[in-house]
């Protein structure tokens, strides 16, 4: 499948800083219109505003993938998925990712790293943890509001309805799990086993007092992370999504239970081990109290994140596909 590169940031040469004003007391009564007369131009020449990266990008042609430039270190790739007509995330959105959209999380971005990764490790390529349906559902308007100008008639960033998330996990397929019909878990399409709960395991809760029962492992299983994984070390499907099989749990636009305000989450996270929550048509909840404006809880709140909870956007019709 070609990927479409279409967005580049392109140097800005010319800034006039909005902020900074001439010192005009420092002029001479020669050289004050000939200042005033470069800076009147330059102003006329970008109206005042510098150009981002975002208006030199081009609409989105539905049909092909694509590849959306967020900052110059941040990109995000979307699979096209012809059956369904919507762009999917190649991968769940990064840490890195999280923090170039939205300028509150990059103030507090320790929340939403993973946890039991090597302090050597670069936490940007990690999948943002610790998100609530809330927080995936702001960052998807803060993609709106970016991208709004490219982005086809009709069609927005959200996060998939249930039956999306299962199509696009079975790949066409008649398949129990994401990686087939297989107990224990087999390799995905590019070699790699999904990310589950494995024997490293064992490896996180040696210096426990209450180490994790073996019980909780799927026996002899070995996939090489201890905890989640970098986005692009996941297996990856045969439609080219990585992840679909383990590392983190996905927020669905879709309902657990509306009548208890439950959001739905979708997939198996890297501390799944029961072959009922690895199945595709599973389905779970961040279940708990409701928030109340101004009071404070212990516990869990519905709809919160926790260490295994990330999610994934698409770019569809509203309403779903």
């Amino acid at each position: 499948m070609a990927r479409t590169v279409i967005a580049k940031r392109l140097p800005v040469t010319a800034r006039v800083p909005n902020h900074r004003k001439l010192n005009y007391s420092m002029l001479n009564n020669k050289s004050l219109p000939l200042l005033c007369a470069i800076q009147i131009t330059l102003l006329a020449s970008c109206d005042g505003n510098v150009p981002s990266a975002q208006e030199h990008q081009q609409a989105l042609d539905l049909g092909s993938d694509q590849n959306l430039s967020l900052t110059n270190e941040e990109h995000l790739s979307l699979i096209w998925i012809d059956t369904l007509d919507i762009w999917v995330g190649e991968t769940e959105i990064t840490l890195g990712q999280l923090k170039a959209i939205s300028k509150e999380v990059n103030g507090k971005h320790d929340n939403y790293s993973a946890r039991y990764i090597g302090r050597e490790d670069d936490l940007n390529i990690y999948p943002a943890v610790m998100i609530s349906w809330g927080l995936a559902k702001d960052t998807c308007e803060l993609l709106n509001r970016k991208y709004e100008n490219l982005l086809p008639e009709g069609y927005i960033f959200r996060l998939p309805f249930e039956n999306e998330w299962e199509k696009f996990a079975r790949c066409g397929e008649d398949w129990l799990y994401p990686w087939g019909n297989a107990w224990p878990p087999g390799k995905m399409a590019n070699g790699v086993l999904p990310n589950l709960q494995g024997v490293e395991q064992i490896e996180i809760n040696a210096t426990n007092s209450k180490p994790l029962s073996k019980h909780r492992l799927i026996s002899g299983y070995e996939d090489g992370w201890p905890s989640v994984a970098p986005t692009y070390k996941t297996g990856i499907n045969p439609w080219g999504l990585y992840g679909i099989g383990g590392n983190v749990s996905e927020w669905s636009e879709s309902w657990y239970d509306k009548n208890a305000g439950l959001r739905l989450l979708k997939g198996a996270f890297a501390f799944t081990n029961l072959p009922s929550e690895c199945e595709i048509s599973s389905r779970s909840a961040i279940k708990g109290q409701s928030p109340v404006k101004g009071f404070f809880f212990w516990g869990t709140i519905r709809n919160q994140g926790n260490i295994g909870t990330g999610f994934r956007v698409v770019i569809g019709p509203k309403t779903g596909s």
